[in-house]
């Protein structure tokens, strides 16, 4: 465990990021940038929406119904297991993160005791199954009941079985209290390397920081987390798939053939790490374009939300999400 008065320099964990995406984007070959486009999106569209975004609770279920134990372990779970659902369309089964959020918030009512770190670090797959509730094998069924697993034994080993000790103990922090999950549950740890050089990507850590962020301000009492001004938006299918649509994502002739002929790229190849760094640094030109344009400070996990939406509308309509199997998004 981690705190301010640890004499370890930390690092920002969104700076990482960044860093990654623009080396990125600097060096791509398969993706490319519309500045052009870019902009005009920004000011035509974006900066009319840019403060419509829900609350946490809309999206989940009312918070000031629990304890602050059950919504930190919920956002963990969920947080855990969100990730790489496309597959379940090869099934033949319709299952996007509403379908996940309805089975938690099912276990929320049937079984109390799900929450709890120590029943979490020892949950089996056939048990994850039943919760997902779907008639076949869940794809990587595996890795996230490892997950679910890793996240539970940290919060028995180093914060006592509480999982508001993992926001208390780093002083309610979000890199601190990202910093110390990574160190310790190894299904977080969206790491790659693109032409000799290491890569940051942390999808899945930063959505999990911005979910508490955002659900714990929504408390009749609220704590307020520090540091969401520097998490970036959190690169998976949905967003790049939009940004390609609206043609601020240029992908060369083979990569988008590729996506629209519904062929896997693999994990942790070209093709896929300048997907996922251009849309971090599509976002990043989007917030300093619309800090310009409007005289505020605006959050990339609000851009993140809105062009997510956007695509999720219109995911039927559009040129493909491109494919991964992966465990990071």
């Amino acid at each position: 465990m981690l705190s301010k008065s640890d004499k370890v320099e930390i690092t920002n964990i969104s700076n990482l990021v960044k860093q990654s995406a623009q080396y990125i984007t600097n060096n791509s070959f398969y993706v490319k940038i519309d500045t052009q486009k870019l902009e005009e999106y920004t000011s035509n569209n974006l900066s009319k929406l840019i403060d419509n975004y829900p609350t946490w609770s809309s999206c989940h279920f009312e918070i000031n119904k629990y304890d602050i134990e059950t919504i930190i372990a919920y956002i963990c779970v969920i947080d855990s297991l969100n990730f790489c659902f496309w597959p379940t369309n090869l099934l033949g089964i319709e299952f996007e993160y509403g379908d996940l959020v309805n089975s938690l918030n099912n276990m929320l009512v049937t079984n109390k005791n799900f929450f709890k770190a120590d029943y979490l670090s020892l949950l089996k797959q056939e048990e994850l199954q039943q919760i997902l509730n779907t008639k076949c094998k869940f794809p990587l069924i595996e890795e996230r009941c490892r997950s679910i697993n890793e996240i539970g034994r940290f919060i028995v080993s180093n914060y006592n079985s509480s999982f508001e000790n993992l926001l208390k103990d780093n002083n309610n922090d979000l890199n601190l209290i990202m910093t110390s999950i990574l160190q310790h549950v190894s299904t977080f740890r969206d790491e790659t390397i693109y032409k000799g050089k290491q890569i940051f990507m942390y999808k899945r850590i930063q959505i999990l920081g911005a979910d508490l962020y955002s659900a714990m301000k929504e408390l009749k009492t609220p704590i307020m987390l520090k540091g969401i001004e520097h998490l970036t938006m959190f690169p998976d299918y949905r967003v790049p798939q939009i940004l390609c649509e609206l043609g601020i994502l240029k992908y060369n002739d083979d990569l988008l053939n590729t996506i629209k002929n519904f062929k896997e790229i693999p994990p942790n190849s070209e093709q896929e790490i300048e997907i996922r760094a251009n849309t971090i640094t599509v976002v990043e030109l989007m917030k300093k374009e619309l800090e310009n344009k409007l005289k505020k400070e605006i959050y990339s996990i609000h851009i993140d939300y809105l062009l997510w939406n956007e695509g999720e509308v219109m995911r039927k309509d559009i040129v493909p999400h491109h494919r991964t199997l992966t465990i990071f998004y």
